[in-house]
């Protein structure tokens, strides 16, 4: 009875290491960045990715001491990691991680820039909305 107590703590104590090993937390930054990214307009993209938001409010996200963050304000997504970058490739926006010398690469969206039609609507709208 005794031993097989000490066998179902040990199944459950070496599951609880393995959880931690597969950096569950990378694939939910991920997620949540790509929600954060859904139909934005891309500004521009290097280490750093700066996009419009719905709101047409400029929003970064960034590496900071090891986190990445999205700016403005302070909101921390993903932290223990050490390099961050956003490229381009095929019209669609990849976030790389750098964890422990490993590379993760993520499809966070599609890239999308705001043109000048676009950006002729929006003023529109905004002086209808003044005149009203």
């Amino acid at each position: 009875m005794i031993v097989s107590g000490i066998v179902g703590m040990y199944r459950i104590m070496s599951h609880t290491y393995n959880v931690q090993d597969y950096n569950e937390d990378l694939y939910i930054a991920a997620k949540q960045v790509s929600q954060y990214t859904l139909g934005t307009y891309c500004v521009s993209l290097s280490d750093n990715y700066t996009y419009i938001d719905y709101d047409e409010q400029e929003n970064t996200l960034i590496l900071d001491n090891g986190r990445l963050v999205k700016k403005p304000g302070f909101e921390i997504l993903l932290s223990n990691i050490d390099n961050l970058s956003f490229s381009n490739n095929n019209e669609m926006i990849y976030m790389t991680v750098e964890r422990d010398n490993k590379e993760y690469t993520f499809l966070i969206g599609f890239y999308r820039e705001k043109s000048e039609h676009e950006e002729d609507e929006t003023n529109d709208e905004t002086i209808q909305e003044t005149i009203e």
